[in-house]
């Protein structure tokens, strides 16, 4: 048996149509498809609703002990459990000359506070809190017709406007709507200190607590979360772990393996008549694994497509881990056909030459 011979013959089938090589290819990406898009989307709508939970304030956790360290405030988001954290106390109201009749809230905030603001609430990607100035809630940068750069007149001079972040009324402790933030240095005392905790770890509680100044006189402090109306914890890998479409690689696996065995057992006759004919059923085997294996790297290659176009649409940031999870069902569902195609051709009889004759579609 030439192995030369083995390719121009699997080449023969597929160039002249015998192989029914389209057919069982578009079979295998419907098949395999459905388990990678089913199984994709729940993990899609999974991340979708973890950033869903951080953007709403879900892991934004408040410490109100009114005798808050600021600079304890902001070591504890530098910390593994803690994401971000800063401390806020109330600042000087200032009146614009653009609405007389109204005073604006002013929060002094240290550093850190603006690491939790854009982990929880979008910020105008203009936003640089390291230039000087102010940031600004989007509904009264709206109001005023402020962006970042631009210059707010108040009654006691003008301010820089460095940033400006959203604060939705989605069920969040309206403690920023319609204010100015202010940066000041961490020193010194404040009331709340607000922490981004991701992933959500109810061990980060005790170290919470550290940033209440030593010398202080409130004995109960008080946690909080910012927005309880998101649930009050979202545990993204026990969600991904018991999600209802875990079987997908083994369903595509499955469906491989199915779609592999049924390409062949439609030709049993053709193989029987081979066998017949002293053909060596290794040679047959090996001509039509390569037949399945190419028609099955076909299918492969649509399903890659589709996957990647797929999460690319998700709009998640982390779509490539998506996509990773794409391409194990895939690799999954593809790999299967050649062992179906081997399992047909030796389970195909030449005794059984006339019944599959008689049988014929």
């Amino acid at each position: 048996m030439r192995f030369r011979s083995v390719l121009s013959e699997a080449w023969r089938d597929l160039v002249t149509g015998t192989s029914r090589a389209l057919i069982f290819s578009l079979a295998l990406v419907a098949a395999v498809g459905a388990a990678m898009l089913a199984d994709t989307r729940t993990i899609t709508d999974v991340l979708a609703n973890a950033v869903a939970f951080q953007t709403g304030g879900g892991a934004v956790h408040i410490l109100d002990a009114h005798s808050v360290d600021g600079q304890r405030c902001d070591a504890i988001g530098h910390t593994a459990i803690i994401a971000a954290a800063g401390a806020i106390r109330p600042g000087q109201p200032v009146t614009a000359l653009a609405m007389p009749s109204t005073t604006i809230t002013v929060h002094d905030v240290t550093p850190g506070l603006f690491d939790v603001l854009t982990a929880s609430a979008p910020v105008h990607p203009d936003s640089d809190s390291t230039a000087p100035g102010m940031w600004v809630t989007a509904d009264l940068a709206d109001t005023l017709g402020l962006t970042p750069g631009s210059t707010l007149n108040t009654a006691t001079g003008d301010i820089d406007i460095s940033g400006v972040f959203s604060w939705p009324d989605d069920g969040r402790d309206r403690l920023l709507g319609f204010s100015l933030l202010a940066p000041v240095p961490a020193s010194g005392t404040f009331v709340q200190c607000l922490t981004s905790i991701w992933p959500v770890d109810s061990d980060a509680n005790p170290l919470l607590l550290y940033a209440v100044g030593i010398d202080t006189a409130d004995t109960q402090p008080r946690l909080s979360q910012l927005n309880a109306s998101m649930g009050a914890t979202f545990d993204v890998a026990t969600q991904l772990h018991h999600r209802p479409t875990g079987w997908a690689p083994l369903a595509a696996s499955v469906a491989g393996l199915v779609v592999g065995y049924a390409a062949l057992a439609t030709r049993r006759l053709e193989i029987a008549a081979a066998l017949h004919a002293r053909l060596p059923r290794p040679h047959l085997a090996w001509v039509y694994v390569l037949q399945t294996t190419a028609w099955t790297l076909a299918a492969a290659i649509i399903l890659t497509a589709i996957a990647a176009f797929y999460t690319r649409a998700t709009g998640l940031a982390i779509w490539h881990d998506v996509f990773l999870a794409a391409l194990r069902i895939i690799a999954s569902g593809c790999l299967t056909p050649p062992i179906g195609a081997l399992l047909a051709t030796a389970t195909t009889r030449e005794k059984h030459l006339f019944h599959y004759f008689k049988n014929r579609a």
